[in-house]
């Protein structure tokens, strides 16, 4: 199994350097438990029995707004 966690924060209230050497486990934590709120994530899993085609973009990006960083994980069970 394929797992994909992709995290699109505003780095004004997140450390992004501390986010970017977390895990794919720590991060999935963090941001679920996260009391901030101005973040966005998004799992997913891949089958890799059928054709896929993912897409990441920063939350904000289609209304101009590049502000946000984004890091994405991903993990092979």
């Amino acid at each position: 199994m394929v797992r994909v966690l992709s995290a699109s924060f505003n780095p004004l209230y997140y450390d992004a350097i501390v986010i970017s050497s977390m895990d794919y486990d720590k991060a999935k934590d963090f941001f679920q438990h996260d009391e901030i709120g101005c973040a966005r994530i998004e799992e997913k899993t891949i089958d890799l029995k059928n054709p896929n085609e993912l897409k990441f973009i920063q939350d904000g990006v289609f209304g101009g707004d590049t502000s946000d960083a984004m890091v994405v994980w991903i993990k092979v069970d």
